[in-house]
């Protein structure tokens, strides 16, 4: 958008200078889309942001990287929709575009059998559209409605065409149009409803029976929108009344029915005029003064009340909410302020927080004050520095701590099992909480005299004060040690002498006070570290040299690796590779004698199902093998087969099946990885709306200071208002360092002042015959919200014969912010007229940002 300025100078015998503000385009209607697989934001200046699953380049960034939280895409934008493996983006041109791929020709063949990462244009001349996942309708700006995709059930409404169909006119004079996969809703101007599509739920809301309607057929009249999933339909009348039919089991359609069915009826407990985003299983309603309204299915807590529980008849979820959409298993809510919230399950990345199957992919803060950590399988152990035993994840008896939960005090240690947990209290007893032969949640006395604790998968040891190790649990490969496969209730007598004992899956390690290393079990993949395939139910000699051993605790597996960390804090690996884990630069296959590891200077290892963590002895901790569940911590899902740094100033880590756990100098604990479970100490799915972006961009400084409270208002801030009626828009005013709020419209002084609008004279020079000079004050560039300047001249007023004025420049620095420029310019010969001009462009707006 361009505004012209016309003044006459006081001495322009060239004819006439224009001012020109480039300004920015008109803000556009914050909105979000979510589907099973990603979602999609838009800023209020037309700035898309994606987030989620991206494998067939449907996020339109260009890449197919998976993006677990919020990245730009692109500018212009005023309409979007996420459709799962493909995208819809609507420009401010009319144009719209397509990234992805298009499995039911829903665009028309624009997208053809191959999928595209950067968008392609699929139609011009749109006002809005609506898509289903296999279908799209378009209303062109004449009200022409076009459709194109898959019409199994007829529901393009362009006849008994099955299968796909390529862009075909549907009708005309459409206002809105609401997409299902099987049927569709056609809302005319004179708002009639027409339908057509799949009637077998009763969605078309008619007492009359109809099967799959080919050709829209009339079902309602007095609409003022109409809303579909894919069973149901909504009505929102002229009088504020919002009507459904259709199927309702979950009571997503908010009836209080579970098969409602047709004709329609009116939704229960909901204020008057509200709008709707629903998927099969449940609904969200918005009403107009913001309140937001939910029923239907809550299993991931899509339904944002805090809760898991289903709900027949809708119920307040919150308030100052400006846009919603559900789909799936989670939902997006847009509040008044631009804030996004983020709801339900975290499948593919889509809520934007950085999670993926409720994984986390950077490390999160479980709590401060916590003095040691352990990992199992799918579980977490912390033990306060007050001596709180606290524990996180799975349980043998099913029961799942998303939050950690206190079972034991007086503590200073933990050790993790598959499912169940040791703790070597202050008074050296051993106690078991759902211990390897218990069935019951209750903690039990196992041991005496404790120094160490290790659990494995079925199985403990624990070190006395004497360097005698004593086992118990199960036994059925002999990794007890003690000369049989007898599973043992009590505590059994292994090995004496020695300076620590570890249980890694079905294998015991022992090292003696001499450095020599001892073993018994299995030795799983080969990680004894000796070309034997035996299984000695006694401990037999294995290496010398080594400090400590670390193996695969908590999980159980049919692969294994492990690692010695030797006496001068070298490491040796032993066992299966197949992701890298084994960290020296390969993967695949399995280590039968120990290899050497390309790091140093190492003080502890963790090892998980296929990957491993290195905690050096400068507190940085490094990482490699599978990287699936974001179990690094690096912000990725990348495997890595060196180790690669991935955290400092930590104390201790811990390595569950596929989570990670590590312990800062500071006593803070931090979890990344999988939390199917909860492990990480938080709940796989957000039942609470959290934020995770922020998408109306503040007002711009200077908007700030000069209107205050009114800075959100367009009509007075925004760059093209004049709120002082001087003719000068606030974009000229603060190019120009004169005031929005006072009519000023006024040249520069001939020589100085500090404000102005620009000055043109013509003068004789006696070498160079008449000269043009150009003279404006301007803010200093180093300035991040100065405009740009562009001085121009033309011998015409065609809008493309504006070039650039180059002649001698001269700029004077008035004060920190401000100068004075002053451009001279020889007259051409033979042109009889010349007009110059100042083009200003609004500096670039702030942009969103990821709450995260």
């Amino acid at each position: 958008m361009t505004a012209f300025l016309r003044l006459r100078p006081a001495a322009l015998a060239s004819g006439l200078l224009i001012l020109a503000g480039a300004l920015p385009a008109a803000a556009v209607t914050p909105a979000v889309s979510t589907s099973d697989q990603n979602s999609l934001f838009l800023s209020n200046d037309g700035t898309l942001w994606g987030t989620g699953n991206n494998r067939n380049g449907e996020l339109g960034d260009g890449s197919t990287a998976l993006h677990p939280v919020p990245v730009r895409v692109m500018s212009g934008i005023v309409q979007m929709k996420s459709q799962g493996s493909s995208s819809l983006f609507l420009r401010a041109d009319g144009t719209l575009w397509a990234a992805g791929s298009e499995a039911f020709g829903q665009y028309g063949g624009g997208l053809g059998n191959s999928t595209h990462a950067t968008p392609v244009l699929i139609q011009d001349g749109v006002r809005s559209f609506a898509a289903s996942g296999s279908s799209l309708f378009c209303i062109k700006t004449d009200g022409t409605l076009v459709a194109a995709g898959y019409n199994w059930r007829y529901q393009l409404g362009v006849g008994p065409q099955p299968g796909s169909v390529g862009f075909q006119t549907v009708m005309t004079g459409v206002k809105e149009v609401a997409a299902a996969y099987s049927h569709t809703l056609f809302l005319k101007e004179d708002g009639t409803v027409l339908a057509a599509g799949e009637n077998s739920f009763g969605q078309f809301g008619t007492p009359v029976s109809f099967d799959s309607v080919a050709t829209p057929v009339p079902v309602m009249a007095g609409v003022a929108r109409v809303f579909c999933n894919d069973g149901g339909s909504f009505f929102l009348k002229n009088d504020g009344t919002l009507m459904a039919a259709g199927y309702d089991e979950y009571g997503a359609l908010g009836t209080g029915g579970s098969t409602q069915g047709a004709p329609a009826v009116p939704v229960l407990n909901v204020p008057p005029g509200c709008t709707v985003s629903s998927d099969f299983n449940q609904t969200l309603f918005l009403a107009p003064d913001g309140s937001l309204w939910a029923t239907g299915h809550n299993e991931s807590g899509q339904l944002g009340d805090g809760t898991t529980t289903d709900r027949k008849v809708p119920g307040l979820i919150m308030q100052d909410v400006q846009a919603v959409d559900t789909s799936g298993s989670s939902t997006l809510i847009l509040k008044k302020d631009g804030t996004v919230l983020a709801t339900g399950l975290r499948s593919k990345g889509q809520l934007g927080d950085g999670t993926i199957d409720g994984a986390s992919l950077t490390p999160q803060v479980i709590m401060q004050g916590i003095a040691s950590i352990s990992a199992g399988k799918n579980t977490s152990n912390f033990v306060t520095a007050t001596g709180d035993g606290l524990l996180a994840g799975a349980t043998r008896t099913n029961a799942i701590y998303a939050t950690p939960q206190k079972v034991i005090g007086d503590v200073r240690l933990s050790a993790t099992g598959d499912h169940y947990s040791l703790y070597l209290k202050n008074d050296g007893t051993v106690w078991g909480y759902e211990a390897p032969l218990s069935n019951s949640n209750e903690l039990v006395q196992l041991g005496a005299g404790a120094v160490q604790i290790s659990a494995s998968a079925y199985y403990g040891v624990y070190l006395d004060g004497d360097g005698t190790a004593w086992g118990l649990g199960n036994n059925g490969v002999g990794q007890l040690g003690d000369g049989s496969t007898h599973t043992a209730s009590l505590p059994v007598k292994i090995m004496t002498g020695l300076r620590s004992a570890t249980a890694a899956l079905s294998t015991t390690y022992l090292v003696k006070k001499d450095g020599t290393l001892w073993g018994s079990g299995a030795g799983l993949a080969g990680t004894f570290g000796i070309p034997s395939s035996t299984r000695p139910v006694s401990p037999i000699f294995l290496t010398t040299g080594v400090s400590s051993v670390a193996g695969l605790a908590g999980t159980y597996d049919n692969v294994s690796h492990a690692f010695f960390l030797m006496e001068d804090h070298t490491l040796l690996t032993v066992g299966s590779n197949h992701y890298g884990e084994a960290g020296n630069g390969s993967k695949g296959g399995q280590y039968t004698t120990p290899q050497p590891v390309p790091i140093s200077d190492v003080q502890a290892v963790a090892v998980g199902t296929d990957f491993s963590l290195f905690l050096k002895t400068d507190g940085t901790v490094w990482a490699s093998g599978s990287n699936r569940d974001g179990q690094f911590g690096d912000g990725t899902t990348t495997d890595r087969i060196m180790p690669v740094q991935i955290m400092s100033g930590v104390k201790a880590i811990a390595a569950g099946a596929n989570h990670s756990l590590f312990l800062k100098e500071d006593g803070t604990a931090l979890a990344t990885g999988n939390n199917q479970y909860g492990q990480l100490g938080r709940s796989p799915i957000l039942p609470t709306p959290t934020p995770v972006l922020q998408l109306n961009t503040p007002a711009p400084v200077w908007q700030q200071q000069v209107f205050g409270a009114q800075a959100a208002d367009p009509e007075v801030s925004g760059w093209e208002a004049d709120p002082d009626g001087d003719g000068l828009s606030n974009l000229l005013e603060r190019a120009f360092h004169l005031s929005p709020l006072t009519a000023d419209a006024a040249p520069m002084p001939a020589t100085s002042g500090a404000g102005g609008l620009p000055r043109v004279t013509v003068s004789i020079s006696p070498t160079q015959g008449p000269l043009l000079s150009l003279q404006y004050v301007r803010r200093k560039a180093q300035w991040q919200d100065s405009p740009q300047y562009f001085p121009e001249v033309s011998s015409t007023l065609a809008p493309d014969a504006w070039t650039a004025l180059t002649g001698a420049t001269t700029v004077t620095s008035l004060d920190g912010e401000w100068e004075r420029v002053l451009i001279t310019e020889p007259a051409v010969s033979g042109q009889t007229a010349r007009f110059a001009r100042v083009r200003v462009v609004a500096p670039a707006p702030p942009a969103a940002i990821p709450a995260n």
